[in-house]
């Protein structure tokens, strides 16, 4: 039998819905500095991103800007922000290319 993959249950912190259109407002916002975030800001940026769960959720153009901006710094990340990174993707349900993939497979050894 092949099992189902099952997301994890979204917990709903009390403060979320009356703050999760300020979030996504605040993440969309965060669009135009990615390309002069520190690799661990892009980490933490693809964390909150997974976790905080804005309104509207991180649309998929947004979620690949901040992958193609993750990628070359990968290198620059400790081990702690390259599973940061792979838990927030697996989070947001993206699949990244396997090109991305292998970078981060490189980046981890």
């Amino acid at each position: 039998q092949q099992q189902q993959q099952q997301q994890p249950p979204q917990l709903e912190l009390p403060w979320q819905k009356r703050h999760a259109a300020r979030l996504g407002a605040l993440l969309r916002a965060c669009e135009e500095v990615l390309p002069q975030m520190e690799p661990q800001h892009l980490a933490n940026t693809a964390w909150a991103a997974a976790v905080l769960q804005p309104a509207p959720a991180p649309s998929p153009p947004w979620i690949q800007q901040l992958l193609h901006y993750l990628r070359p710094e990968l290198y620059h990340l400790p081990p702690k922000g390259l599973a940061t990174v792979s838990w927030a993707c697996a989070r947001m349900g993206c699949r990244p290319s396997m090109e991305w993939m292998l970078v981060l497979i490189q980046a981890s050894t």
